[in-house]
């Protein structure tokens, strides 16, 4: 409980923060935006290149990046404490099914990143029967992919296995290891720490072959309307980010160990791997992506049945930087 209170404590001060940066912003970009990243997870990568290569100071703003786990991410967009997040599909079209002003504009990624992450002695997915898995908060990328994962092996979350909340993937590793759970979904740089201290790699969720929105950049309608020119310089830099990450490995793994925090060069070497080779040419958001969420919230949210997955997408800005000179694609299509 203590645990839990400390982190509701540790959440408000960060969404002070975030406001208070905001208040003193400019609505063009001549302030600083805020902006918030879901997971330590080389998903953000293109973000992370993007600040540390001066691409939003060109544009004649700074972006300060704030680490919030995916479902405080949302609702920091929501509350206009910061004006775009970098984030998996889940959350925001969760917020989005349930009146929230939320859309997408751009997604690296279009797939799962993740890896569901076992005790040695569990040796395949039907063993996780009676057992505790870990994601990171409901609602977020981990438990999504985790919910989807297991209806292929005929289980049910809360009914067959205990699905627990602990905060961030790195926590989820500490806490197979502690015993407290069996299993998790993991990401990396956590996945390979997990496979060498003994771990089991039940399925690599990226090898299912699933469309989901799996980085994205994430606003609102009315900041868009109100501030087109500054979501379009952001949108910019944002994919100058990902083009110097594919083309300057040695700079973004430096930025990736910096922002992970992991020195081993292995790691960071299957960090940039796992973004690298799942990068969309255009890095546009799918309606196909955002059903298939869609479909897996009816249960939970009736609402979600009729809701247009094309409401949750908004490419224009895209389609005008795709006319811009050595910006798109992102890399050739395979």
């Amino acid at each position: 409980m203590r645990r839990i209170q400390q982190a509701g404590k540790r959440f408000c001060a960060v969404t002070a923060i975030v406001s208070l940066c905001l208040a003193n912003a400019s609505a063009a970009f001549g302030g600083s935006l805020p902006v918030a990243y879901a997971a330590i997870s080389g998903s953000h990568a293109a973000l992370w290149v993007a600040k540390e290569a001066g691409y939003f100071d060109k544009q004649g703003n700074t972006a300060d990046l704030i680490y919030l786990g995916g479902g405080q991410a949302t609702k920091v967009l929501i509350s206009g404490s910061a004006p775009f997040i970098s984030i998996s599909g889940s959350a925001p079209i969760t917020a989005a099914v349930q009146g929230a002003d939320v859309t997408m504009l751009s997604c690296v990624l279009n797939t799962f990143i993740f890896s569901l992450m076992s005790r040695p002695d569990i040796d395949k997915p039907e063993m996780l029967r009676g057992k505790k898995v870990g994601v990171s908060r409901f609602g977020a990328a981990t438990d999504f992919a985790l919910r989807y994962a297991i209806r292929k092996w005929n289980l049910e979350a809360g009914k067959d296995l205990t699905v627990l909340q602990i905060g961030g993937v790195p926590e989820i590793l500490a806490a197979i290891q502690a015993g407290t759970i069996d299993a998790g979904v993991l990401a990396q740089p956590t996945t390979l720490q997990a496979k060498k201290a003994g771990l089991r790699e039940l399925v690599d969720l990226g090898n299912i072959g699933i469309e989901y929105p799996g980085s994205c950049i994430v606003t609102t309608k009315k900041y868009v309307r109100e501030n087109r020119p500054v979501a379009k310089d952001f949108l910019r830099a944002y994919l100058e980010g990902a083009r110097r990450t594919l083309s300057d490995k040695a700079f973004a793994s430096r930025v990736l160990a910096k922002y992970t925090r992991v020195a081993n060069p292995e790691v960071i070497e299957a960090t940039y791997q796992d973004f690298a080779r799942y990068v969309q040419p255009i890095p546009r958001p799918t309606p196909a992506g955002v059903k298939l969420v869609l479909d897996q919230l009816v249960k939970s949210e009736p609402k979600a049945a009729s809701f247009s997955p094309d409401a949750m997408i908004d490419t224009s800005i895209l389609q005008e930087l795709q006319s811009e000179p050595n910006l798109l694609p992102l890399r050739k299509a395979q």
